[in-house]
């Protein structure tokens, strides 16, 4: 849920022709009603746009959760580098650390740029295979293999959640309709 809401604030960003550049969880809050709610649009850009300072040879956003090509610098704003910002979000909820972490930042960016994704403790967790693909998908290396809009990773978002409710074991009320 925490990603589709996330994803759903980002594709409302999107329709108003914006790129967060900065989706962690430090960004996103929960309101009373259990919504995950985005905030701080510090690093936000016009999709397609490099940084506001107009500087070329530093990453916006926060290292941690920078996509490889923010990572290598000069990026232009897209919404696959928040795809992968997101991915990395999911992934430090679902094991507990980030998946990338060294002492120096130089260090970490250069995992993000070099290293693949290792992620036994995922499948050591009983995550399903579908989140496993799903953190996979949203963390690839190659932008053109995450994600390419927001509705495609809410639908398949959204198909997940419907499908477990579908196999719940409870019997069901009037809050799953």
């Amino acid at each position: 849920r925490f990603v589709r809401d996330v994803a759903r604030a980002l594709g409302h960003l999107e329709s108003l022709g914006l790129v967060h550049r900065d989706v962690k969880p430090g960004n996103v809050l929960v309101a009373k009603d259990g919504r995950a709610v985005l905030i701080d649009l510090g690093f936000a850009a016009f999709a397609g746009e490099a940084r506001a300072d107009g500087a070329i040879d530093k990453a916006a956003g926060t290292v941690a959760y920078l996509s490889p090509e923010q990572a290598r610098g000069g990026a232009v704003a897209d919404i696959r580098s928040d795809v992968y910002s997101l991915g990395v979000s999911l992934f430090q909820l679902i094991v507990g650390r980030l998946p990338f972490e060294a002492a120096d930042d130089r260090d970490v960016l250069a995992m993000q740029v070099l290293k693949s994704l290792d992620s036994p403790e995922l499948k050591r967790r009983g995550v399903s295979p579908h989140l496993h693909y799903l953190v996979q998908r949203m963390m690839s290396k190659e932008p053109s293999e995450r994600f390419e809009s927001w509705a495609a990773l809410v639908a398949d978002v959204e198909s997940q959640l419907a499908g477990q409710r579908g196999l719940d074991w409870r019997s069901p009320t009037d809050d799953d309709d």
